[in-house]
């Protein structure tokens, strides 16, 4: 193993196109996120036309998986459903190349947890909860039963992912481990999702109320991001304009039932400007 990594360190400090280099070693060979491999190697580029890539090695008997990413799209990875595991990598991870400071100094961002990023997470969480809450919901009215339990299984997830981030911590790809610790109150919803003695459909409407009533409780502090944006300026703001600012852009999350919700609850102003005076159209914009 000490000689693999002295024989990767020398042949990636050649390479000038590698900022970073970060290894994080497989102590669980049946951990299904390494998928095998021993080493995972992120390696991050000054290269943002090639944003990812990924190759498989062997050196010595050991199994080395190289991902490759631009250091732009490393930090979305950061926000992404599919790649939570990357926080662990980088909070865990070796640090073997660091040209430019530039992985130490977002591990400390990540340590920290600053309030930005932090409301960045909480927004997404939200629009995903609010998301899969309404969908259990509706599947709950039609008496899609099975449906509604799944999502009200995710909408919980994403309660959870909510509950560790105002701790201050990043959630974990396991998460239910966290939120015993951290919150057992949705832990013991969770609980009573999964192994309550009550029918299915009790359950499910059990859970349909708390979360209705977590998310207008959590609203206002989730949503503290989306408030600022809105307040950041006298004109009002199209949904298009909010899903392309650089704040939101990447977080892949749909503002508009969120909108529709803080407009109900009166935290957000709703506002029809005119567009086309012949058709009498007007677009829905925003205000704080």
């Amino acid at each position: 193993m000490i000689n693999a990594k002295l024989h990767l360190t020398e042949r990636y400090e050649l390479d000038d196109r590698i900022v970073s280099l970060l290894s994080f070693a497989n102590d669980n060979r049946s951990d299904p996120l390494m998928s095998g491999f021993d080493i995972m190697l992120l390696l991050v580029t000054d290269e943002d036309a090639v944003s990812e890539s990924i190759s498989h090695y062997i050196k010595e008997d050991v199994r080395i998986q190289e991902r490759r990413v631009s250091a732009k799209r490393l930090e979305q990875w950061l926000f992404d459903d599919d790649r939570r595991v990357v926080i662990e990598w980088l909070l865990k991870g070796e640090i073997w190349i660091d040209r430019t400071g530039y992985l130490r100094s977002l591990r400390d961002r990540l340590v920290q947890f600053d309030q930005e990023l932090r409301d960045r997470k909480l927004l997404k969480e939200f629009a995903k909860f609010l998301r899969t809450y309404s969908q259990s919901k509706e599947y709950l009215n039609q008496n899609y039963l099975l449906d509604a339990y799944t999502n009200i299984l995710t909408a919980l997830h994403h309660w959870a992912r909510i509950a560790v981030i105002e701790s201050g911590a990043h959630p974990e790809v396991i998460v239910w481990q966290q939120v015993y610790q951290i919150n057992p109150g949705v832990y013991k919803l969770y609980d009573e999702l999964t192994h309550s003695d009550e029918t299915l459909e009790q359950r499910i409407q059990l859970l349909v109320l708390a979360c209705e009533f977590a998310i207008v409780s959590k609203m206002k502090d989730c949503c503290a991001l989306l408030l600022r944006i809105l307040g950041s300026r006298s004109q009002p703001w199209s949904v298009s304009e909010l899903q392309e600012h650089p704040q939101i852009k990447h977080l892949d999350i749909d503002l508009s039932p969120v909108l529709k919700k803080l407009v109900a609850k009166s935290l957000v102003k709703e506002i029809a400007v005119a567009q086309d005076a012949n058709l009498s159209l007007a677009e829905l914009q925003y205000s704080a």
